[in-house]
């Protein structure tokens, strides 16, 4: 996915977008968009507890819910309040900020939405602050 949104920004895979999974690391130190896998984010709290890097968070599949997942949705509810910053978004009118949980489907699917975090959007990818 990296390689494709890199190609339609006409940028080499890297320098503007980026990815990064278990081994393998392919993401210039000024990328602005990183995309990686549940379980790199999570290992990413252990050494940035409130995720200071990332000025926008989208978790893709959330509708798959596995623990990673899971754990990921709470915990990210647990950081809001310190993340006022933390890009999100204000769904069925509700005035708490959320991280955007994204799904691929054209319809919502039962558990996308159920973690009080966010509606089901398309696409996904975790942002660097820059």
């Amino acid at each position: 996915m990296a390689k494709r949104i890199a190609e339609e920004l006409n940028t080499p895979l890297g320098e503007v977008v980026g990815y990064k999974v278990r081994f393998q690391d392919r993401l210039s130190r000024d990328a602005s968009v990183k995309l990686m896998t549940d379980g790199i984010l999570l290992a990413e709290t252990q050494g940035d507890p409130d995720l200071r890097a990332y000025d926008t968070i989208i978790i893709d599949e959330a509708h798959e819910r596995s623990l990673n997942i899971d754990f990921l949705l709470g915990y990210l509810r647990e950081i809001l309040p310190r993340r006022p910053d933390l890009k999100g978004d204000r769904h069925l009118g509700h005035h708490r900020r959320r991280p955007l949980c994204a799904s691929l489907c054209r319809r919502r699917r039962a558990g996308a939405g159920d973690h009080g975090l966010g509606p089901a959007v398309p696409g996904g990818a975790a942002l660097p602050s820059v």
